[in-house]
């Protein structure tokens, strides 16, 4: 049922001002405007969260999403929660892509769509119970502001393009929401819920008129909300569809960038900036993982189409690079802190895919061990990244992000790279990375990593606290292939079991499989069986590199 409003009072025939502070918006008073920040929150000892620029930080299309603010009169508890959302959350969640959406758009939406709103309180209660205590069970407050944001978008009927983008909208909070309750299948149905309502607008579109697909143009759309969709929405949905891929595929298949008739994709002949580079990045992962799904349980070895369609990917990630190195040359001069930043995760992530794709089917994990310049150059970037972010380790520890950007190449780092050195030097980047990051907690998989490193590194017959030299690299039938995990034990015990798959007997023989006890708190481990009240229980650390680095079963 829908939200109950408070009475409307009636306005005077002045023009709305809509440039208070963030703080005042939230709290829905009157704001005095005070540079650089407003003596009402001052005056009270409120944070003032400075001013948001509606003409950079809100495209137009927005400003028709939505209509006007409804009257209602936020609880104190309700502005606690926007609040820190928008403290807190938003700027993690931001990023160096995310910015307009995070800090611009949702924020003026919440004024005006209840759905929007009630979804970012839920949001903001629970990773504030998360920075808090450490919990993932939801407060009561964040429960109910998630089933009235729900409410609010039955009570809204059949989907018009401005009813569609505000589900849009919402699945993307939802998505977060069960990221940081750890509810992977919910997070999955979410991401697919909004995939979904994409693609129905882009099939209700007028044909050939919602993108241009014309070799070396760019793109244009017919209407600022079908541009606010595609630019800002779709390259978020599709970011959360990879990050959840490794839990099953996708049942869409939607791309950012037209394909042609062959299936490959239509690049602008030049990128006009970062963000629409790294869409194509994201076009191409994407592609991979839906290959990779296609493939498996068809054994070991590409097919004739598999290989067809692996050298037709192969094709285009050299024309992207080709097109960014050319945009890099044209505006790095004009390039801030923040825009070289965002073009050095852009180049992270192209580095990953690119070993991914040339290991697609490895023979055995030694394949790896030829990428060591690529290897290097993801750490003597992602270093840099996180050592100019800003962030102090509790910050950090408290952090919450969805880009995509550092997680998967710095997993890839410290699992796949046998070289010691750059191997530690991942290792301790992992660590460093934000406390959660989509599903991903950095700790535990930092504990993880750093078994198999004990176990790959265990076989060099070093003596105990010998660190190998740097030209020291595992046996093949020493190394882990692949590995899944699952929390065990009662609740409160950071306990989970660890299954390793190795090939001791040879790459041609069998899969073994060896299963750990591993405590992520003391990274103490021992071997399964040798403790007792053991109870299955769901949602498993995924193995994100298997999933974004498209490998085969070795």
């Amino acid at each position: 049922m829908p939200v109950a409003c408070a009475t409307r009072r009636t306005r005077t025939s002045k023009p709305k001002v809509r440039t208070g502070c963030i703080t005042c918006k939230i709290r829905r008073v009157k704001c005095d405007e005070a540079k650089p920040g407003c003596h009402r929150c001052t005056s009270t000892g409120r944070q003032c969260d400075g001013y948001l620029g509606v003409t950079s930080s809100v495209p137009p299309s927005v400003r028709t999403v939505g209509g006007q603010p409804q009257g209602h009169e936020p609880s104190q508890i309700e502005n606690r929660a926007l609040g820190f959302f928008f403290r807190q959350t938003a700027p993690g969640l931001s990023g160096f892509f995310g910015q307009s959406f995070w800090r611009g758009c949702v924020l003026h939406l919440s004024l005006s769509e209840p759905a929007i709103r009630h979804a970012l309180a839920s949001l903001g209660t629970m990773h504030e119970a998360l920075c808090r205590d450490g919990g993932r069970d939801p407060t009561s407050f964040a429960l109910q502001s998630y089933n009235k944001s729900i409410r609010s978008l039955a009570h809204k009927g059949a989907a018009g393009p401005d009813t569609a983008t505000t589900y849009i909208i919402c699945s993307i909070i939802f998505t977060c929401f069960e990221f940081l309750r750890g509810n992977v299948e919910a997070a999955v149905t979410h991401v697919n819920s909004g995939a979904n309502i994409l693609g129905m607008m882009r099939r209700e579109a007028e044909e050939g008129s919602s993108r241009d697909s014309h070799p070396g143009k760019p793109q244009t759309y017919p209407s600022f909300e079908s541009s606010f969709v595609e630019t800002e929405l779709a390259p978020i949905v599709s970011t959360l569809s990879i990050a959840t891929s490794e839990f099953g595929s996708p049942d869409h298949g939607f791309f950012l960038n037209p394909v042609d008739a062959d299936g490959s994709f239509v690049f602008a002949d030049t990128f006009d900036s970062v963000a629409e580079a790294r869409c194509g990045l994201i076009d191409l992962t994407t592609a991979l993982i839906k290959a990779r799904h296609g493939h498996a349980g068809g054994g070991a070895g590409v097919s004739g189409s598999g290989t067809k369609l692996l050298g037709r990917l192969r094709q285009d990630l050299e024309r992207w690079k080709v097109n960014f190195d050319d945009l890099v040359r044209r505006q790095q001069d004009a390039w801030g802190r923040r825009d070289r930043g965002a073009a050095d995760v852009v180049r992270i992530m192209f580095l990953t895919t690119h070993i991914g794709t040339s290991l697609y089917f490895p023979d055995g994990e030694s394949a790896w061990d030829s990428h060591r310049a690529g290897f290097e150059d993801i750490v003597d970037r992602a270093e840099a990244l996180l050592s100019s972010d800003g962030e102090s380790g509790t910050e950090r520890a408290q952090g919450f992000s969805v880009e995509l950007g550092l997680t998967c190449p710095l997993h890839m780092v410290a699992w796949k790279c046998r070289w010691p050195r750059i191997r530690r030097r991942g290792l301790e980047l992992v660590r460093r990375l934000p406390k959660r990051d989509f599903i991903f907690d950095s700790e535990h998989y930092h504990a993880v990593f750093s078994r198999i490193m004990a176990i790959e590194e265990g076989h060099l017959g070093l003596a105990p606290g010998t660190l190998p030299e740097e030209n020291m690299l595992p046996p093949e039938h020493g190394r882990v292939h692949h590995f899944y995990s699952v929390p065990r034990f009662e609740r409160g015990q950071n306990i989970y079991a660890v299954t390793f798959l190795t090939k001791p007997n040879g790459l041609d023989q069998e899969m073994q499989f060896r299963t750990e006890y591993l405590d992520l708190d003391t990274l103490q481990s021992w071997e399964a069986g040798t403790t007792g009240n053991v109870a299955p229980v769901s949602n498993p650390l995924p193995d994100l590199v298997r999933a974004i680095m498209v490998q085969g079963a070795g």
